[in-house]
């Protein structure tokens, strides 16, 4: 599941993309990217290009049915800022 990029509709003909992160104790750890495309392809996706860095959230709450699968590509290091930021603030909450 990590390193997952899924896209969701933003529009009827623009896709909007995220991609996880990291995934601990029922919580999917995920990042929403602001580069729209047309047709999702994984040769489209540029991981620069984020617009929220880090957003937990309850893997119960990710509607699956509404989510694209495009690919996946290996986590690096420094994309986890945002996720050992809140690993350091005692689990700084999560959103449902």
């Amino acid at each position: 599941m990590e390193g997952e990029i899924y896209t969701y509709k933003a529009t009827r003909f623009r896709w909007e993309s995220m991609r996880i992160l990291k995934v601990s104790d029922g919580i999917a750890h995920i990042r929403i990217y602001k580069k729209t495309f047309f047709e999702p392809k994984l040769s489209k996706f540029k991981k620069d290009s984020w617009v929220i860095g880090h957003l937990p959230i309850a893997i119960e709450s990710l509607d699956i049915s509404t989510l694209k699968y495009v690919g996946r590509l290996p986590i690096e290091e420094d994309e986890l800022e945002g996720y050992r930021i809140w690993e350091e603030e005692a689990d700084a909450g999560v959103f449902s």
